[in-house]
């Protein structure tokens, strides 16, 4: 089951949606529940108080984000009652000012949040060939106890440039990088 708003926007977590996701989990009791470390929604004047944007969109890895991202993820798995598995993000730009990398990112969120991570190998993959992410240090910075899915899909290119559609088989690489995870 993924969430519907990204761990790392500026609008305030819908407590509505949230309490909506929370009786379907106790409903349904699903074996995991995600959400991608990116941001898709920004604070307005609307009734409901955000814009959602289509589209997992990355952000800078900084401490800031870092505290804003890990208060989050708390109050997902306070309410929830549940661990929550955070997916790293296939991106097609980065920040020049991060503070540390994505691995950096998601490895300090599981220690100070206790949750899990959902390992997307191709979005890994995707990382590494378009902004040239060091794709074994990524997985080797990673808590291997803290990993708790693993993720395998194809991808497609447009103009050079990879993108993660999930609408080709797994490549040769995704599955070395998945059995160097491993």
């Amino acid at each position: 089951m993924v969430l519907a708003w990204g761990l790392a926007s500026t609008a305030p977590l819908d407590q509505a949606h949230l309490s909506a996701l929370y009786r379907l989990c106790d409903a349904v009791q699903p074996a995991a529940v995600s959400e991608h470390l990116c941001w898709n929604s920004v604070p307005d004047m609307t009734i409901n108080g955000s814009t959602a944007i289509n589209d997992l969109l990355p952000f800078p890895y900084t401490q800031e984000a870092l505290f804003h991202v890990a208060r989050r993820v708390d109050q997902v798995q306070e309410k929830l009652g549940r661990r929550l598995l955070v997916e790293n993000l296939s991106s097609y730009l980065s920040f020049t000012y991060s503070e540390m990398s994505e691995g950096e990112f998601l490895s300090e969120l599981s220690q100070r949040t206790g949750c899990a991570i959902l390992f997307d190998v191709n979005n890994l993959y995707v990382n590494a060939r378009n902004l040239g992410v060091d794709a074994k240090a990524f997985i080797q910075i990673l808590p291997a106890k803290a990993v708790a899915e693993y993720h395998l899909a194809g991808h497609s290119i447009r103009d050079g440039c990879l993108v993660d559609t999930h609408s080709t088989q797994v490549c040769a690489e995704v599955w070395k990088l998945y059995e160097f995870a491993l």
